[in-house]
């Protein structure tokens, strides 16, 4: 008997459940289910897997099956083909394990479930568009679009964060090393001979003492509220929903950012299916699927609701209190003109700039915030280094 973990929206809420069953069709399973976990037993064979492709790699394969579909090649026979021009294995068993479901006449996104820790969830959301829709040929291509314009915008950012990151590491790096070797030699000296030290000092002396004594403790508490935040979001729902809505909603920063990153994708996906002639209920559904911040997932997931109840699109939209009056004006404008593919292009460049803007944003503020912060702290660690130093050299008239 196997254990799956369901998520499912019910109420505008995220919910999951737990159930064991040797099938899942014999199962009363709830409605506008999200995802379906097999949750496996601990094995000690699964820790020995194969060497496991980069991201890069696996959205280089669904380029290149995309391009043999375009090529009128049937997807079986691209399978074949490119399980043996790939060399890494792990690349290999998701094409033997495609292979065998098509040829068994299981649903594809089944035999792709198995690694979906390792897969864009993207990926597999596009092959159930592919059981529903049964064209392969316009879903790999849009989904080979979609991920490499995904890629597109996660190295932009990661490029823009790289130098703040490497300069602040650095930098901390560089203050355990002076904390560790070079005040307490000071220090040594102040107490020899019974200074009367300035503030500034007293402070440097009491981060030292800090940093050497109880540096180690931080670490690990950090660590172990970082892991057990991660535990507690796994395990229940609602935390990792009020987890999200804190940070969309009060990260000053880091919360706009991410909204901006996560809709932007959203529309991206939304544009892609719609140009495939997808309905747009569908395309809806999923383009919702890239949403990986549950606050948003479960105000977006909110709209299909909204449309199957036979309100407006732009009503729809508008009740989420996610988009400002020009994105609801688009959207009502291309309603109400029978264009919404075409305002939902635009929302997509919109957001894309948007997205741009905010990146580069942040890079001009991160850069000269660290240059003022490291150069305080600087300026700080001198003066409360040097002053007793010069007052010292007063008392012995030198």
């Amino acid at each position: 008997m196997n254990k799956y973990k369901i998520k499912y929206q019910e109420n505008q809420e995220i919910k999951s459940k737990i159930i064991s069953t040797n099938s899942l069709e014999n199962e009363d399973l709830p409605n506008n289910i999200i995802k379906i976990k097999e949750l496996k037993k601990f094995n000690y064979k699964n820790i020995q897997q194969l060497s496991k492709a980069n991201e890069e790699q696996i959205i280089e394969l669904f380029i290149q099956l995309s391009i043999m579909l375009e090529s009128n090649i049937l997807l079986p026979d691209a399978i074949k083909i490119l399980s043996k021009s790939i060399k890494n294995s792990f690349l290999q068993n998701i094409l033997k394990d495609m292979n065998s479901a098509l040829e068994s006449g299981r649903p594809v996104y089944k035999a792709l479930e198995k690694y979906e820790k390792d897969l864009d969830s993207i990926i597999i959301a596009f092959f159930k568009i592919f059981e529903q829709n049964g064209n392969i040929k316009p879903v790999i291509s849009a989904l080979a679009t979609l991920l490499k314009i995904k890629m597109k915008n996660k190295r932009d950012l990661k490029t823009s964060l790289r130098y703040p990151i490497v300069v602040f590491v650095t930098f901390i790096f560089a203050l355990g090393l002076i904390f560790s070797f070079v005040i307490p030699k000071f220090e040594n000296i102040f107490l020899q001979y019974q200074m009367q030290l300035p503030v500034a000092t007293i402070m440097l002396l009491g981060v030292k003492n800090f940093f050497i004594n109880y540096s180690l403790h931080t670490f690990v508490v950090v660590v172990i509220l970082y892991f057990l935040t991660k535990f507690l979001t796994s395990k229940y729902d609602r935390l990792l929903l009020f987890k999200d809505e804190f940070t969309i909603k009060y990260f000053p920063i880091f919360g706009k950012l991410s909204k901006n990153y996560e809709l932007y994708n959203f529309f991206v996906a939304l544009d892609i299916l719609l140009k495939s002639k997808y309905e747009f209920h569908l395309c809806m559904e999923n383009a919702s699927l890239l949403i990986k911040n549950k606050y948003l997932l479960a105000r977006m997931s909110s709209i299909n609701k909204y449309l199957k109840n036979g309100k407006s699109i732009a009503y729809a939209f508008e009740v989420t209190d996610l988009f400002d009056e020009l994105v609801i004006s688009l959207i009502r404008s291309g309603e109400a003109g029978n264009s919404i593919d075409i305002s939902i292009q635009r929302l997509q460049i919109m957001y894309e700039k948007e997205f741009e803007k905010r990146v580069k944003n942040l890079t001009s503020v991160i850069e000269p915030l660290f240059f003022i912060l490291i150069s305080s702290l600087i300026l700080w660690i001198m003066l409360a280094i040097f002053t007793p130093i010069w007052n010292m050299s007063e008392m012995l008239n030198i």
